[in-house]
């Protein structure tokens, strides 16, 4: 089967990302399943919104499911700073492919004694490029890609552009 429903915490509170329309309103919620953390503060505000929660430890609530199905496509990019830090946490990177387009800033972690893999994962459906791909580093510099091919994950150094590809097996 397909999951369908996928949250995260990102700064303190919870996002909804939800395969199709996202949720944008509380009526939104109404018969979703979802995992959640066990505290019944989280179960019973999700079972207010009209949500179907599944109580969960917090190590299983954020887990990484493997999806055999599907034909969508993807894009990975690596950044390294020159000037800015050389991971480039703090850069935003907006991938554009047709009239669809998706922004993320890279972070070295999201929570209290985590970290976070240091790639950004764009997901870009069927597209077979992205038209562009622009990376806004912290030092002010901006350095923008085109026709940037899918199933590959890039590395961008600051100033220089792409630096590095390999292709990724997609199933």
């Amino acid at each position: 089967t397909r999951t369908q429903v996928l949250g995260y915490i990102h700064l303190g509170f919870r996002d909804m990302l939800f395969r199709g329309e996202p949720i944008r309103s509380a009526s939104g919620m109404k018969g979703v399943k979802m995992r959640s953390p066990e505290a019944a503060v989280w179960i019973r505000m999700f079972e207010a919104l009209g949500a179907r929660p599944t109580p969960v430890t917090w190590g299983e609530v954020y887990s990484l499911f493997h999806n055999e199905g599907g034909a969508n496509k993807s894009l990975r990019v690596k950044l390294v700073g020159a000037k800015s830090n050389r991971d480039g946490i703090g850069a935003v990177v907006r991938v554009t492919a047709g009239s669809d387009s998706q922004s993320q800033m890279m972070r070295g972690s999201v929570g209290y004694l985590s970290s976070s893999e240091l790639v950004l994962t764009f997901g870009l459906a069927q597209h077979e490029k992205a038209d562009a791909v622009e990376i806004r580093w912290p030092s002010g510099q901006m350095d923008r890609l085109l026709n940037v091919a899918v199933g590959e994950m890039i590395a961008v150094t600051e100033g220089k552009g792409r630096t590095a590809s390999r292709p990724y097996a997609q199933k």
